[in-house]
């Protein structure tokens, strides 16, 4: 179980630290690794930004996002404009992606056969889709991954964000079967999917007024047997 409370109290006599909870690196971290975890296991109290729980992170872009830097992010205590920073002095930014990059490996990728994300996520935009391609497509990049069933059910894909996602899930080899139902997106989205050659069944709901046949915008998905 994960209990999260974001609120710091910075107008209090007495604390030293007031930078807000999502820019600090462990708890960005923890919550990094929350959002993976079943939406039950997490206990949160007060404010939380949107950024937290767009869409699971790919380890090298939870990297990229602990060396950004801005210029309007700059002060004494952080003169290199670190966005997401260390709170305690420490430096530990190779130290929290090993452990994040570990996490996602041991929990989603190895002996893991399905990937379960139904209900869990609002992927509604292109930017969120090209999220969950990165993720995707690192998973398919490592030798252990053998993960064969995808569950996006109810995870408000669209014609935005369904193409990057496809894209995504054709690192995965040894997909066979993916669920799309209770999403929003036309037929003409449906191309996207043929890079998935390995594809045999394909569960899905398609928010379109056309009476095209759905085979007709699958063609090339030659393995394709259960639709």
């Amino acid at each position: 179980m994960f209990l999260r409370c974001t609120d710091v109290p910075a107008e209090l006599e007495g604390v030293t630290t007031k930078t807000p909870y999502h820019k600090r690196s462990w708890t960005n971290f923890e919550s990094r690794v929350a959002a993976i975890k079943p939406e039950d296991n997490t206990i949160h109290l007060g404010p939380l930004t949107g950024t937290l729980e767009q869409a699971p992170l790919s380890p090298p872009a939870f990297q990229r996002l602990q060396e950004e830097k801005r210029p309007e992010e700059r002060t004494d205590d952080n003169r290199e404009g670190f966005v997401v920073r260390f709170t305690n002095g420490k430096e530990d930014r190779p130290l929290v992606a090993n452990l994040y990059r570990a996490f996602v490996l041991d929990t989603q990728v190895r002996r893991q056969k399905e990937i379960d994300m139904n209900n869990k996520y609002k992927i509604d935009t292109k930017e969120k889709g090209k999220m969950l391609r990165e993720y995707f497509a690192w998973m398919g990049e490592q030798p252990v991954c053998q993960v064969e069933e995808v569950v996006l059910r109810d995870c408000h894909l669209n014609d935005d964000s369904l193409p990057p996602i496809a894209a995504g899930l054709g690192a995965l080899s040894s997909l066979w079967k993916l669920e799309l139902v209770g999403n929003k997106f036309g037929l003409s989205s449906l191309s996207a999917l043929t890079c998935l050659c390995q594809l045999k069944t394909l569960q899905l709901t398609v928010d379109d007024e056309s009476h095209d046949p759905i085979a007709v915008h699958l063609k090339g998905s030659a393995e394709l047997k259960d639709l």
